[in-house]
C-alpha cells in the first residue's frame, strides 16, 4: 500500500476544498492506510467524509 500515494491525493482534496491548515492531514492519512485502503478512489465518499469530519482542526 502506498501511503505516498494516499497522502498526495488528501493533500490534494484538501488544498483544492479547504485551508489545509484546518486539518490533521497525517491523521487522515494515517487512517486510511490503517483501513487497507490503497487509494482514496477506492473508499466510497461516505467512509471518506467521516475520517476528513474526525480530522478536523477548524
Amino acid at each position: 500500500m502506498s501511503r505516498q500515494r494516499i497522502e498526495q491525493e488528501v493533500v490534494d482534496y484538501v488544498s483544492m476544498n479547504f485551508d489545509p491548515s484546518e486539518w490533521d492531514i497525517e491523521g487522515i492519512v494515517e487512517e486510511i492506510h490503517d483501513l487497507g485502503f490503497d487509494t482514496v478512489d477506492d473508499m466510497d465518499q461516505d467512509t471518506f467524509t467521516e475520517i476528513l469530519q474526525r480530522h478536523d482542526l477548524g
